[in-house]
């Protein structure tokens, strides 16, 4: 007899109901490693929904909608961190045979913290791109506690395909681009053309946990710019997250002389 293969979901996190009712404009901003991480997963044949927890406002549970899932998987940072273990043990509840996979920065930074919450079967440490195929098809063999890998560099990233973030459904938002933020108009394209800060600051201790990561060629971003243009356009603006924009001009220079 076959094996029914397993139901896996993406959770998106944030403040509940904040692609409706956002406090700020930033809050409405996609995910990245999501968006990331899905496009790795579909490339390789593993199929995942999507559900997020800034569609659904405040007071109403999640639950019933994740309990037809197998396997949650999530992408948590520090902030979101509350919220992604309130959801997790209420759907554990819900479905005690289902599986809960969390990664992100907080699981880098705070991994104890992570491993002290009962309801996260799974905790990925690091970047997970290169090896996120494998851990979701081999989760069976694996320790609760798992080494992710990250790419080398930003141009081994596939280019992330946008719908494979959620869909607010609400006619002002331009999805699968993003709404303004205040700094031009919409619909916006964020994109990510480096992913490590070049400051080794005595306060701050993010090169302790953040890999330093080849930038994104800039032929990639414009390919991707123009393909975006394209198919989901006319784009309004584009901002770009870049922690080395400054240190490194010659990329800056190709940037101007290109675009």
């Amino acid at each position: 007899m076959l094996r029914r293969r397993p139901r896996i979901a993406w959770l998106d996190l944030g403040d509940p109901g904040a692609f409706s009712s956002p406090a700020g404009p930033l809050e409405r901003w996609q995910d990245h490693g999501l968006g990331l991480l899905r496009t790795v997963l579909r490339d390789g044949g593993v199929r995942t929904g999507i559900e997020s927890v800034r569609s659904i406002p405040p007071g109403r549970r999640l639950t019933r909608r994740l309990a037809r899932y197998d396997l949650v998987l999530m992408n948590v940072r520090s902030y979101t961190f509350p919220i992604a273990a309130e959801v997790a043990r209420a759907y554990r509840a819900r479905r005690r045979d289902g599986r809960v996979l969390v990664g992100g920065m907080h699981a880098t930074v705070a991994p104890e913290e992570m491993e002290a919450e009962a309801a996260f079967d799974h905790i990925v440490e690091g970047a997970a791109e290169a090896n996120i195929l494998e851990i979701v098809q081999h989760l069976d063999d694996l320790p609760r506690r798992i080494e992710g890998r990250g790419a080398k560099s930003m141009a081994h990233w596939p280019m992330i395909d946008r719908t494979l973030w959620p869909d607010p459904r609400r006619r002002s938002f331009p999805w699968p681009l993003e709404p303004s933020a205040g700094w031009g108009p919409a619909p916006v394209a964020t994109v990510l053309t480096s992913r490590s800060c070049p400051w080794r600051c005595a306060f701050c201790n993010e090169s302790a946990y953040v890999p330093t990561l080849q930038r994104r060629p800039v032929d990639l971003v414009i390919d991707e710019l123009n393909h975006l243009d394209e198919t989901h356009g006319p784009l309004g603006s584009v901002v770009i997250h870049d922690s080395m924009f400054f240190q490194h001009p010659g990329w800056l220079k190709e940037w101007l002389d290109k675009y």
